[in-house]
């Protein structure tokens, strides 16, 4: 973390509200039915041996609670997990920062760093009147990153010419 803050914020941006809002609804209707699920399984299985044996091995001192009061808590900490941790970082907005090697994305606890030097290079896109950054990284995934206006769009070509990122040409670009 001491890196990050060495590094001074260039620029920094909100990612417009549609942009995101259609990537949540991407994201959403690719998510397997079953993943949620999976972890209120998932940690009920980790917690309740945990559980079990703090009941028959008790620390002096302590009454732990009984296996079904246990189970209820645990299936709801599993809820919380599942359910409602995605939900509220759905809700947060997108940041947008361009540091000196890399630019970082966050989004509720969820921060991406995408550094230049893993970057084949980048274009621009107007998508239903909203300007979006393409960056084309060398394992072939794009990452499509939504600007507020045109002010901004020069200023993160400029920093990305600066860091030499090679700009690609695409058929739909603003000028």
């Amino acid at each position: 973390m001491g890196f990050l803050k060495s590094q001074k914020v260039r620029l920094k941006w909100d990612e417009p509200a549609e942009l995101v809002a259609s990537r949540d609804c991407k994201s959403k209707a690719s998510e397997k039915w079953w993943l949620q699920p999976l972890c209120i399984v998932g940690f009920v299985a980790v917690m309740m041996p945990i559980q079990y044996l703090q009941i028959h091995y008790p620390a002096p001192g302590k009454h732990p609670h009984g296996l079904l009061v246990s189970l209820l808590l645990f299936i709801l900490w599993g809820l919380f997990i599942g359910y409602a941790i995605p939900w509220i970082n759905r809700k947060c907005p997108s940041q947008v920062r361009m540091r000196a090697s890399m630019i970082t994305v966050t989004r509720g606890q969820r921060v991406s760093y995408i550094y230049y030097k893993h970057l084949l290079g980048y274009s621009w896109s107007l998508d239903e009147n909203m300007l979006v950054l393409i960056l084309h990284r060398k394992k072939g995934w794009k990452t499509m990153i939504g600007v507020p206006d045109q002010d901004v769009m020069r200023a993160a070509d400029q920093l990305l010419r600066e860091a030499t990122v090679t700009r690609l040409v695409d058929s739909n670009q603003p000028n």
